[in-house]
């Protein structure tokens, strides 16, 4: 049992990260009851990550390592196990090339508690930070769903937004909370794990909201921003394989939850469509992207049980 002061984890998972970034964020979260988890998706210089670790107190920092990538969920799903075994309140997650602020994790759970007081009749399932993306320099905006479509939504001197989704890094949820709805979807590998379990918490009766008080840089794969004729296209420019992911598990995604959230098919169209103007236009590899495409969305439409 860890130091019973300890309340919040933060799980960093990590596969070949940048290594002096990985060290400036746990030096920037390292603050009174927050412990730091890194697990690790057996990445090529483990033996330098370690030594790295090594700098930082076993009471601060412990470290997870699998001997082969088994994936994002997974790897968030083992410093989930972490956490209960060891007694901690709360969890927030983080991808490993996000820009830290200091003392963020205590920030989060200080506005975690004000979200609670202030909205006393509301199960707060999930707590995110606004989000600036550094690379085309715009401030999140949030999709909240509606009865056949959804909101675009983004702050305007608010303190909290209730919105749909969230992405996960960042993010804080209570452990009890995920006593109550489970664990993160592992078959999903990444991509739209976020998304699932965010439809998920919603499905529970639960909310998700943003606080504007605390803010974090973050991007979305290599993204750009381009103009072509009226629109604005923001092409991620991620590989195939993780357009084969985002593909497929969207389109499980949307197959489990229309019924519920008939906008979210809606939604999702919406973004597959511009991911795909993305591609034809603007991105390399094309004639592979849309192989990967097409074949995620196949499977997709496949029970995860048949998934490999």
């Amino acid at each position: 049992m860890v130091n019973a002061f300890s309340k919040i984890i933060v799980i960093i998972v990590t596969f070949n990260p940048d290594l002096e970034l990985l060290r400036k964020n746990i030096i920037s979260l390292s603050d009174k009851n927050v412990r730091v988890l890194i697990s690790d998706n057996n990445s090529l210089a483990k033996q330098k990550l370690n030594e790295m670790c090594t700098e930082f107190s076993d009471n601060d920092l412990t470290v997870l390592y699998s001997n082969r990538n088994n994936g994002l969920a997974e790897a968030q799903n083992k410093g989930i196990s972490y956490a209960k075994e060891n007694g901690f309140d709360y969890v927030c997650f983080f991808d490993q090339d996000t820009i830290i602020p200091n003392k963020y994790a205590n920030s989060m759970l200080d506005e975690f508690k004000i979200a609670e007081k202030k909205f006393p009749d509301k199960k707060i399932g999930m707590l995110a930070p606004n989000y600036y993306d550094y690379r085309i320099k715009e401030f999140a905006h949030f999709a909240k769903l509606t009865r056949n479509k959804y909101e675009d939504v983004k702050f305007n001197g608010e303190h909290f937004l209730e919105v749909s989704f969230v992405v996960s890094s960042g993010s804080v949820i209570k452990v009890e909370t995920i006593n109550k709805i489970g664990l993160l979807q592992e078959k999903f590998f990444i991509d739209q794990i976020d998304t699932e379990y965010s439809l998920r918490l919603l499905k529970n009766g639960y909310s998700i909201l943003v606080t504007s008080k605390v803010l974090l840089k973050h991007t979305i794969g290599s993204r750009d921003k381009k103009r072509f004729l009226w629109l604005t296209i923001k092409p991620n420019n991620h590989s195939a394989l993780r357009k084969y992911y985002i593909f497929r598990n969207g389109t499980r995604t949307v197959k489990d939850y229309e019924s519920l959230f008939p906008g979210f098919k809606y939604l999702m169209f919406k973004r597959f469509v511009h991911d795909i103007l993305g591609v034809l236009l603007y991105e390399s590899e094309k004639r592979e992207k849309i192989s990967a495409i097409i074949k995620g969305v196949k499977d997709g439409r496949l029970k995860i049980e048949r998934w490999k």
